[in-house]
């Protein structure tokens, strides 16, 4: 796999995920105007979590049973909500409260089905593809 082809992978589900999440908060809060600097902090939080998703992606390639993957997807998922969480608090798009953390841990929750949805697609897409070549192979050299 190609770090930087696995990243710019990752970024585009994940921050556009995060864009969604974010139009349907502001929607559901009537009256919000979004500042400028809410699109360079979705970039960045885009990029940091699509960073650590990466160098995720390549650590766990070694996972052969469910158990252990279920831990690392969970351990993915809380190292994400803990980044945004602070990243959260940093950019005051949360309070710091037991209601702040659920809603950031539902977003992210949100976020993570997203990027899994368009991931699979993608995956998906890509197998069917390399079969086909396969096939069309194997007919050649019968």
């Amino acid at each position: 796999m190609n770090f930087l082809k696995v990243f710019i992978n990752f970024f585009s589900t994940i921050t556009l995920g995060i864009v969604f999440v974010c139009a349907v908060n502001m929607s559901l809060s009537s009256g919000y105007d979004v500042p400028d600097s809410v699109l360079w902090q979705v970039l960045l939080s885009g990029f940091i979590t699509s960073i650590m998703t990466s160098i995720g992606a390549f650590v766990f390639t070694a996972i052969n049973t469910k158990i252990k993957l279920v831990a690392a997807v969970v351990i993915h998922y809380a190292l994400m909500s803990v980044i945004m969480i602070s990243l959260g608090v940093w950019f005051d798009w949360l309070n710091f409260d037991i209601k702040g953390i659920v809603m950031m841990l539902i977003s992210v929750a949100v976020v993570y089905l997203i990027a899994f949805l368009l991931n699979y697609y993608i995956i998906k897409k890509e197998a069917e593809g390399i079969n086909i070549a396969l096939e069309k192979h194997n007919k050649r050299n019968q």
